[in-house]
């Protein structure tokens, strides 16, 4: 209950936890340049694929991993999106089940996910660990609906502005992601013109969330700013910024507006000048 009812957008939801984790198992062994493998939904093979190149996860620890919601090692860390221990679940808020291939320290495991008779996710091992000499990573995937291909294709767009190393398309070599139309770009900040996009985005590590319009001077104005992560409180689900009274998210965004609309001034002027 608690994962099916916490995203709105499923497909772009799911999309956009499974990515980020690659994205932070990147960054954990240093990979940050190097594009992770996905693979959309077709007609022809209706499946959602994620393959990252990050450590992998030990077959002992699988369990714990993908049975106990609120499992985390990103909670007190700047470096990961990641904190809540709930993103590796999302599949289960679209389907009962899904697939995960480990690969770590030289051994490859097979394994499903799945809701048990009380609504709990349940592990199962449908091959223990075997030498490989495949690279190192995790793989999650799941069979998607034939109706809803095109919302997997579709999110999978919006998701992939976020990432500076957009991933790696397997499937279709005329289907690679284009990233976001910058129109200008200046300091810690850019302005765009996308048809795809509406209004200003706060962007932490990978991920780029709305700003509300009472946050910004200009209510028209379509910019993307960056901030480090950890400078804002998001909600559990990933889809919003959290503007709770301890939060300092207010704050940061007011301040990272007033020197975004003054280096843009600036720039302005230096070009009449």
């Amino acid at each position: 209950m608690v994962i099916s009812g916490l995203y709105s957008n499923k497909p772009q939801s799911i999309t956009r936890e499974i990515w980020s984790n690659a994205f932070d198992a990147h960054v954990m062994v240093g990979k940050q340049d190097v594009p992770f493998d996905v693979t959309f939904p077709t007609a022809i093979t209706p499946t959602f694929s994620v393959r990252d190149f990050g450590a992998g996860i030990a077959h002992e620890d699988m369990e714990g991993f993908y049975t106990v919601l609120g499992h985390s090692t990103k909670e007190n860390t700047n470096t990961a999106v990641g904190k809540w221990g709930v993103g590796r679940m999302s599949p289960m808020s679209y389907t009962d089940t899904f697939s995960v291939v480990s690969r770590h320290k030289g051994m490859i495991a097979y394994y499903t996910v799945q809701l048990g008779p009380d609504g709990s996710p349940q592990l199962h091992v449908l091959a223990p660990p075997m030498p490989t000499n495949e690279e190192s990573g995790l793989e999650v995937s799941f069979p998607v609906k034939r109706d809803d291909i095109r919302q997997f294709q579709d999110a999978a767009e919006i998701v992939s502005y976020g990432f500076s190393v957009p991933p790696r398309v397997t499937n279709s070599k005329e289907k690679q992601f284009t990233g976001v139309n910058k129109v200008f770009e200046g300091d810690g900040y850019y302005i765009y013109n996308d048809s795809r996009l509406r209004g200003a985005y706060a962007q932490m590590g990978c991920v780029m969330y709305p700003i509300p319009t009472n946050y910004l001077g200009n209510r028209n104005i379509a910019v993307v700013i960056q901030f480090d992560i950890g400078d804002l409180e998001v909600t559990a689900s990933r889809e919003a910024l959290s503007f709770g009274p301890h939060d300092p998210t207010a704050a940061n965004i007011t301040k990272r507006m007033e020197e975004v609309y003054a280096n843009l001034y600036q720039k302005m002027q230096d070009q009449v000048d």
